[in-house]
């Protein structure tokens, strides 16, 4: 079994994913300023298959 951890950024129209935690704050941070509204994820994978997922850091209405 492979466990393998993501972390998602996104917000209006845009997605980035991440194996950095530094990173994903970083784009979080920028777009949160940029667009008032971003969301940041860890997304937990089993053999490349999502297995779950826990919003972390949220600012501002859901991205559409």
């Amino acid at each position: 079994m492979k466990k393998t951890m993501q972390f998602h950024v996104f917000t209006h129209n845009c997605d980035e994913w991440f194996d950095q935690l530094y990173d994903a704050r970083k784009l979080y941070s920028q777009w949160a300023k940029e667009y008032g509204s971003a969301r940041l994820y860890i997304e937990t994978y089993i053999n490349d298959e999502l297995d779950s997922e826990d919003c972390v850091a949220s600012v501002g209405e859901y991205p559409w």
